[in-house]
């Protein structure tokens, strides 16, 4: 008797398509109407690994979102110029930044890596987390001052402490606000702040996404007399030095005219970094 052959389930679609050779991702991607496709010229213009990587990129979009979604020609640049380094995407809203972020995350087959992106406000984080999770399948959490602070939580949903420990079950992609990453202005501890100095915890951070990466400019430098209103965004630099090399950091944001630019360019991205934008002047 014949052993059954069941169909794959969504995590094990996702893993095989991460592990596919080009060839079986071109036949695989003929199933994804062409209307939706970004045009054959923009795939004929790439080398043979981007190529690869972006049939990756549109199948782990069509499979995650259950067939309704696959990446636009600027989100799969914007993507590509990501994989292996920092980056910046200046782009409108309503552009698709988010689904560059996830395109990122879906393409990371290590369980135990996390994605952490800084977002601005807790409203927006509300947004954020229903779209990765319901959207895109990805276990996300949004952290800032209303998250509990008991060491159970966190070590179900965040981080599993224990040596050799699983991270089964945690979340692959944390959204946080960025007093979450520093001492509290009273010179408290928070408890991602402290996580933060956690070597095992740091080494788990694949990729730092700063979404509206203009606040660093805006919300947290001083100007004209006038004090940051949330310093926090103006510290993102000594966050970095603190954290690994090999974390990967990515600035999203609508608005970046030149010195907006430069700030976050001394703020968090390497020099050489690769950009994108929607924008025609750019």
């Amino acid at each position: 008797m014949e052993a059954q052959v069941y169909p794959l389930t969504m995590l094990e679609s996702l893993r095989t398509i991460r592990n596919a050779l080009c060839d079986d991702l071109e036949a695989q991607i003929q199933h994804i109407p062409t209307e939706l496709l970004p045009s054959s010229t923009f795939f004929a213009s790439l080398n043979d690994q981007d190529r690869t990587t972006a049939f990756r990129f549109c199948l782990l979009a069509w499979y995650s979102t259950h067939g309704t979604e696959v990446p636009r020609e600027l989100q799969l640049r914007a993507a590509l110029s990501a994989v292996e380094q920092d980056s910046l995407l200046i782009a409108g809203t309503g552009s698709g930044k988010t689904h560059v972020m996830a395109l990122l995350i879906l393409l990371n087959d290590d369980e135990k890596r996390v994605v952490v992106t800084i977002s601005p406000l807790k409203r927006l984080q509300v947004t954020q987390v229903s779209d990765f999770k319901s959207k895109y399948g990805i276990n996300t959490l949004a952290i800032n001052d209303e998250t509990p602070r008991n060491k159970d939580y966190w070590r179900i949903h965040v981080h599993n402490g224990k040596k050799d420990a699983s991270q089964d079950g945690t979340a692959k992609h944390l959204i946080v606000t960025a007093e979450q990453l520093f001492k509290s202005r009273e010179g408290h501890w928070t408890r991602l702040s402290l996580l933060l100095r956690d070597k095992a915890f740091r080494a788990r951070i694949l990729r730092i996404n700063v979404d509206e990466a203009h606040f660093l400019f805006f919300a947290g430098t001083s100007r004209y007399g006038v004090q940051a209103f949330r310093p926090c965004w103006g510290r993102l630099d000594d966050l970095k030095v603190t954290l690994p090399q090999s974390i990967l950091w990515h600035g999203f944001t609508a608005t970046c005219p030149p010195h907006i630019q430069t700030a976050i360019e001394a703020s968090f991205l390497r020099s050489g970094y690769p950009s994108e934008s929607s924008r025609p002047e750019k």
